[in-house]
């Protein structure tokens, strides 16, 4: 076992220091716009509402106990508002009609003008919102509820720049409103994505869906958004801004044929435009990810270079009036763009692709070649290198660095092709492996960064924790847990939630806290303590298939039912971080073996060739194909191994195997 230094292990107990006590409540935020007032409730997840309305009196009550924080301020056409105790009251101007929709965990009231709106036959009472992602029981139902016409407000004389607001086809209804032409994807393009409706504010608490890196579809800001004012287009399209009023969130206005590309070069990420644009930054000055930003205009494109941590990622999604580029802790879930060699050209399958333009890294001088796109959801998972060039990993778009003056990149209906290539080195085990992975779903994710960032984030999640109010710290505390599980510290992770549980009863009766519990006692090897995996309220994500079979493997060595499960779940292991991935891959590599999965386990062991600690895996295999030489060399060269558990399980399995071969009788054997 691994040595920790001592005060590495007393972080988890730092959390617990008492502190002044407070409280908070839900987050209230307010706008108010030309047309409407917005009021908007950030809850926790799959938190459920009852919105009911006498005349210009509005009741919110939430399931949950809940607390609902002061708003920060009212809207123009809001009398007031108040928060308590599991319910929100608005009391709204005269005239006025309100409209409530969900998107994700946020709650929008959007109080409407009198001339805003065209009134309804008969008066709204009472309207029972279901919790998010909940399906209605009859179609009766929301066809009964009024449909809001949303018409365009009085134009001002001062054109405005347009801001992105729900499509219009949506709000009055209709379940199948074409996204713009120029989004939809090149014909016959196999790897194109489906477009998926967006969330509107006619669609409802019952229609909302989350944003997929597959389907963008970006959330005007829920206190900042407006219906458009008049504007001129070729003024819009000239000037790009940033509109996000979120720390962390970039909105670029652009027409559809704007093309983009995001990708890391070492310590800085670089956003790139196909088209030239100048950009205002005054606006981002106090953002904490995007205040240190530089832009460049080139003649052909317009580059975007960010400061970024090595723990933080950037999402790019896509919407009717633009792009959003968001700051995320975990690396945003992607199809894979494929590499396919014919003769020289190497084809890149993606879909919408954009233009390609040629930009210099700001850190090494290096040209780069850069295809964009002009739909998000699309990028490189692993970096590949030739002799030519170097494809670089991507969160969106494509990004080549070449070592010659011969190498050409173009984009063509399928998606990009590089010409002038001799020969692209094969993708390797450990790359399909990973790529394989990314299309499995998760419900936990943890900290990938190198040991010595996670140290420094595991020391300001620890102050962050202390100072934060007794009963609040709850979400901190796990964000905690999940860095010190990162670094294979399952038993101070486990003590940290225990903690975080005793002192909120909300984290305490939750199935997802309970779950991240038992995946620090696996780590901890303490399966026996692991028994919230179980939990049936569970959300059916792949992670949690494979944390129930690493349980169960721990449990049964050699479950044919773990191995089983495995061979769907397999690849998590290698994405996870270093300590995490060291501690699973052996026990997920025997159980294969051992339940008969030779196939999956054979993958697994060739995208780790020189891991050691696979070697007792391979020697199974082996046996377990029958090569019983290379299955005795491996078992007796183990059976000397300073590792307990290894060398006791080595040298057994080698007499088993001579035994049954015939290579000794049972006198030798048991000798």
């Amino acid at each position: 076992m691994k040595s920790r230094p001592l005060w590495l292990c007393l972080l988890a107990l730092l959390p617990a220091v008492a502190v002044a006590e407070g409280g908070s409540g839900v987050l209230v935020r307010v706008g108010s716009h030309d047309g409407y007032g917005r009021v908007t409730f950030a809850l926790p997840p799959r938190t459920d509402y009852r919105l009911t309305q006498q005349d210009r009196h509005v009741v919110i009550q939430f399931g949950g106990d809940l607390r609902i924080g002061a708003a920060n301020a009212i809207p123009h056409n809001v009398v007031g508002i108040a928060g308590g105790a599991g319910q929100a009251t608005l009391d709204l101007a005269p005239g006025t009609t309100l409209h409530d929709w969900r998107y994700g965990d946020l709650l929008v009231i959007d109080v409407l003008d009198p001339a805003a709106h065209v009134a309804a036959d008969s008066p709204r009472t009472t309207v029972a919102a279901r919790p998010e992602g909940a399906r209605p029981a009859a179609a009766k139902s929301d066809a009964a509820k009024p449909a809001p016409a949303n018409p365009e407000p009085a134009k001002p004389e001062t054109a405005k720049p347009d801001v992105a607001k729900p499509d219009t086809a949506r709000q009055n209804g209709s379940a199948s409103a074409a996204p713009p032409a120029a989004d939809k994807p090149a014909s016959g393009d196999p790897a194109a994505p489906k477009q998926e409706p967006s969330p509107s504010p006619a669609a409802g608490a019952n229609n909302a869906a989350p944003m997929s890196a597959a389907s963008p579809s970006p959330l005007p800001d829920a206190a900042s958004s407006a219906p458009p004012a008049a504007s001129s287009t070729a003024e819009a399209e000239q000037a790009l801004q940033s509109d996000s009023e979120t720390d962390g969130e970039l909105d670029i206005r652009a027409d559809p044929q704007l093309g983009l590309a995001v990708f890391r070069l070492n310590n800085a990420a670089l956003i790139v435009l196909d088209q030239p644009r100048t950009i205002d930054t005054a606006r981002w000055r106090d953002d904490t990810v995007f205040g240190s930003a530089v832009v460049r205009t080139l003649p052909a494109a317009t580059v975007i270079r960010v400061p970024l941590d090595p723990g933080t990622a950037l999402a790019a999604s896509r919407g009717q009036h633009g792009w959003r580029v968001a700051a995320v802790a975990q690396e945003p879930a992607l199809r894979p763009i494929q590499a396919d060699v014919a003769d020289d050209r190497l084809l890149l399958q993606a879909a919408t692709p954009g233009a390609v333009v040629s930009v210099i890294d700001p850190d090494s001088g290096a040209t780069l070649l850069v295809g964009t796109q002009r739909n998000a959801g699309q990028g490189v998972p692993v970096q590949r290198r030739t002799p030519e060039f170097t494809l670089l990993r991507s969160w969106q778009g494509v990004a080549l660095e070449p070592d010659g003056d011969s190498l050409v990149l173009r984009p063509t209906a399928q998606g990009f092709i590089v010409s002038g290539v001799s020969a692209l080195s094969p993708a390797t085990e450990i790359g399909d492996q990973l790529a394989r992975s990314i299309g499995l779903t998760r419900e936990f994710d943890f900290p990938s960064q190198p040991t010595e960032a996670l140290l420094h984030r595991l020391q300001r999640q620890v102050l962050e924790a202390a100072a934060t109010p007794v009963l609040a710290r709850g979400p901190h505390r796990e964000s905690l847990a999940r860095s010190m599980m990162a670094l294979g510290l399952g038993a101070e992770a486990g003590s940290v939630l225990r903690v975080a549980a005793t002192d909120d009863p909300h984290l305490a009766a939750s199935p997802t806290t309970q779950a991240l519990a038992s995946i620090a006692a696996l780590l901890a090897h303490r399966p026996e303590e692991a028994s919230g995996l179980a939990n049936p309220a569970l959300p059916q994500a792949d992670d949690i298939v494979f944390w129930r079979a690493v349980r169960l493997a721990e449990l049964q060595p050699g479950s044919a039912e773990a191995a089983a499960l495995f061979a769907a779940t397999a690849p998590l292991s290698l994405a996870y971080p270093p300590e995490v991935r060291d501690r699973l891959l052996p026990l997920v590599a025997e159980t294969l073996v051992a339940g008969g999965e030779t196939a999956p386990a054979a993958a697994l062991l060739a995208a780790r060739p020189r891991d050691a600690s696979l070697d007792l895996a391979r020697a199974m295999l082996a046996e377990a194909q029958g090569d019983t030489a290379a299955a005795l060399a491996g078992y007796d060269r183990l059976a000397r191994s300073r590792d307990q558990s290894v060398h006791a399980r080595a040298a057994a399995r080698a007499v088993e195997l001579r035994l049954a071969s015939g290579a000794n009788n049972v006198r030798q054997a048991a000798d």
